[in-house]
């Protein structure tokens, strides 16, 4: 999934408000099943970089995880409205 770059403050609302951490992980994997790339999401710095790799050129290589169903729903309807 790609990020609109107008969306970029409300998404990283949508992160803040989550209460469990929510990562952003490469759908690539290791020679032991571990994503290429995983962040934390709740982290500043790694929000930042998050978001770059999110709008470069490669984003859609990337998905979110959230540990809470609440929150990965919260995530779920802010991409839903985001793509109306």
């Amino acid at each position: 999934m790609k990020l609109n770059v107008n969306n970029v403050d409300k998404f990283m609302e949508v992160v803040q408000s989550c209460e469990g951490p929510v990562y952003l992980t490469d759908w690539r994997v290791d020679e032991n099943d571990e994503p290429n790339l995983k962040l934390n999401l709740k982290s500043t710095i790694s929000m930042y970089l998050g978001i770059a790799n999110l709008l470069g050129e490669h984003g859609d290589w990337f998905e979110i995880y959230a540990n809470r169903r609440e929150d990965e729903a919260k995530i779920m309807q802010f991409m839903m409205e985001e793509n109306q």
